[in-house]
């Protein structure tokens, strides 16, 4: 079953610098889940910090599962 996931950064609370060191390790386990099959697609949002992933998991629980492993999430 597919899931989309649309992934906002709480801007709100936190300024770019916070979140640039984690930027790497968020693009590696980006590629990782989507070598391993678990993500289909990627999309950059175009209108705020974000992103939308397209998710291929037999529940909504593997997906957050899934989620949980990405820097910005976590």
């Amino acid at each position: 079953m597919q899931f989309l996931a649309l992934l906002t950064r709480n801007t709100e609370n936190f300024a770019d610098a916070d979140f640039a060191p984690l930027l790497p390790g968020e693009a590696e386990q980006r590629r990782t889940l989507y070598a391993e099959g678990s993500v289909r697609q990627i999309w950059n949002r175009g209108d705020i910090p974000g992103s939308g992933m397209m998710f291929e998991a037999s529940s909504d629980a593997d997906v957050r599962g899934h989620l949980a492993t990405l820097p910005l999430v976590k």
